[in-house]
């Protein structure tokens, strides 16, 4: 017979076989056979009893099951070998979470020192002044306009998500052919992100930089 997941042989019937199990094979209460490893994989990733008669685990199936594999986990990570490689583990990343957070306190103190060396407060303020003057200026000419312009100038962009109007998207936003208030949000929200770069050892013994592996490298981001 063949078992109904993965369709190769299997050396007990699919159903009601005298045996409850073999060295490959595994019966359910249902009487339907698979491969050991087939079944534990497919009870364990549905919610299904049984690939075969399709019916759903109930909740108090579900639990069981999650109870069985944790316990199968914490077996596995009882073996003498297991339990020493998890603890150089849990050391390294200790080692390595708390270098990486001494790195991004120390970022941000030359991020405070080069703002005030920049004078960054003091520019966003008149930024904010200047973008406030604006606003008002604009709307005060609108407003002694006709009702076209004040319909055009407060009507609703189509495609932007937010309520913006379309008079302030293309007076801050940079022109009406494209909604740009991303660019806006982040200047009202600074935030500076970079990858911090690691150094690869090549086979050759040349070290590398994988600044461009993502993989390889870990954001650090801070307010400003």
């Amino acid at each position: 017979m063949t078992c109904a997941i993965c369709y190769e042989d299997m050396d007990m019937l699919d159903y009601n076989d005298p045996n409850e199990s073999t060295q490959t094979c595994f019966k359910l209460g249902c009487g339907h056979s698979y491969h050991t490893r087939c079944i534990v994989l497919f009870l364990t990733n549905t919610h299904y009893k049984c690939p075969t008669c399709n019916r759903v685990k109930s909740v108090d199936n579900q639990l069981e099951m999650k109870g069985r594999c944790i316990r199968l986990i914490k077996d596995s990570m009882k073996d003498p070998q297991v339990k020493e490689f998890i603890s150089e583990y849990k050391e390294a990343k200790n080692e390595y979470s708390t270098s990486l957070a001494t790195v991004k306190a120390e970022v941000k103190v030359v991020l405070l020192e080069k703002s005030k060396e920049h004078k960054l407060t003091e520019k966003r303020t008149y930024f904010l002044d200047c973008k406030k003057t604006l606003a008002n200026v604009m709307k005060k000419y609108i407003l002694e306009n006709s009702n076209k312009h004040i319909a055009a100038y407060f009507s609703k962009r189509t495609e932007s998500r937010g309520s913006i109007s379309l008079g302030d998207s293309m007076v801050f936003h940079g022109g009406g052919h494209g909604y740009q208030g991303w660019k806006m949000w982040r200047l009202l929200h600074p935030r500076i992100y970079t990858s911090i770069p690691f150094l690869k050892k090549e086979s050759n013994g040349h070290v590398n930089n994988a600044a461009d592996n993502s993989s390889d490298s870990s954001s650090v981001h801070s307010h400003i």
